[in-house]
């Protein structure tokens, strides 16, 4: 008997490697996109989120009647927008470079319109109702009311 023998080849053609290469090149720049988009929201959600935290914190420290530095009998607190920062401030109104300011650097891409101080009386935390919008670099947006009461509430 008569043997035969017949060459089979095992692996893959270079055609196929570089279909299984592109595919997976066009799937990770998808998931790329996702990402950065995902990113950039995170961002601007962070920024709105610092500038709701030092309104709670002025409101707070009004109702609690609060008085850092040499001021005594407590004092109304707010918020100054502003130069790239939200600085809680103590008083009727902000000073630049007073040493009881608390500055929070904002986001160079996010943009504020509205008010640029927010000042709640002591012990009722009352203000002067104000809408602030939020904006970043790539159109994302969010509204923040303070009320007259003293309540924050905002969009996401």
């Amino acid at each position: 008997m008569a043997s035969h023998r017949t060459s089979v080849t095992k692996g893959f053609s270079l055609i196929e490697i570089l279909v299984v290469i592109g595919m997976l090149a066009i799937v990770g720049s998808f998931g790329l996109f996702l990402s950065m988009e995902s990113f950039q929201h995170s961002i601007f959600k962070n920024d709105r989120d610092l500038l709701i935290d030092a309104l709670y914190k002025a409101r707070a420290q009004s109702v609690n009647n609060m008085c850092f530095g040499t001021c005594s009998g407590g004092q109304p607190h707010g918020v100054h927008i502003g130069n790239g920062a939200y600085t809680v401030f103590q008083g009727l109104s902000y000073t630049a470079g007073d040493p009881q300011n608390e500055v929070t650097a904002a986001n160079p891409g996010t943009t504020v319109t509205g008010a640029t101080d927010i000042v709640f009386d002591r012990i009722s935390g009352i203000t002067t109702p104000v809408t602030l919008t939020v904006t970043s670099v790539n159109g994302q947006t969010s509204t923040i009311s303070v009320r007259t009461e003293g309540g924050i509430g905002w969009t996401q």
